[in-house]
């Protein structure tokens, strides 16, 4: 008898595309709406962001990254994110979800097969062996599962959303917005996401 268990990180994706790439930028990557660095800059994409580029320039250049100089040019790229928004997003018609333009290349690193989930069959015995062995790495870490304390730990960085707003919401006590520790603050999509604290199952 096998089964199937997944022994590797998942990453964020929309769908499968060779030409996708991470953002590798710590503090963020501009997008501008042209390729040159006087074209309005329309967004930052967060650190780790995943997004599909969809076609070269011939438009390079050499910048100062911190005393280094990064050689690069500019690529024309498409991203969604469906599960937060930024603050500068919104327009007449709601937030944007689905957005291009143009970015450095030299902080993108393109996507990898290690980078996707691999699913391998295994033996049942070979299945439990690892069961025992992962069931004795305990967490010292203490979990607060107290919803009140949690609120007041990330009373700070964490808003969440009124009991008027979780009509739509998928989960109860939904997580409005986050704030990063870039200052950037996150607003969580109520219609997709199911950010929340569930008792008995969610802990800080």
């Amino acid at each position: 008898m096998k089964i199937s268990i997944i022994l590797i990180i998942i990453f964020t994706s929309f769908n499968t595309y060779a030409q996708k790439y991470f953002i590798n930028a710590e503090n963020g990557l501009n997008v501008r709406s042209e390729s040159s660095l006087s074209s309005k800059k329309l967004n930052k994409i967060p650190f780790g962001t995943l997004v599909e580029k969809t076609s070269d320039t011939d438009k390079y250049l050499t910048i100062n990254d911190n005393g280094n100089k990064v050689k690069g040019k500019f690529v024309k790229i498409k991203y969604t994110n469906e599960d937060y928004f930024l603050p500068e997003e919104k327009n007449d018609t709601g937030y944007v979800i689905y957005r291009e333009g143009y970015v450095f290349d030299a902080f993108l690193t393109k996507q990898t097969n290690n980078d996707l989930v691999q699913i391998e069959k295994i033996e049942k015995s070979e299945y439990f062996k690892l069961l025992k062995q992962a069931n004795k790495i305990n967490s010292k870490t203490k979990k607060i599962s107290d919803l009140d304390s949690v609120k007041i730990i990330l009373k700070n960085k964490v808003e969440w959303f009124s009991e008027s707003e979780m009509k739509n919401a998928i989960v109860n006590n939904a997580i409005k917005s986050n704030t990063l520790t870039n200052g950037r603050k996150l607003l969580f999509n109520i219609n997709v996401v199911d950010f929340g604290f569930l008792e008995e199952y969610s802990g800080y």
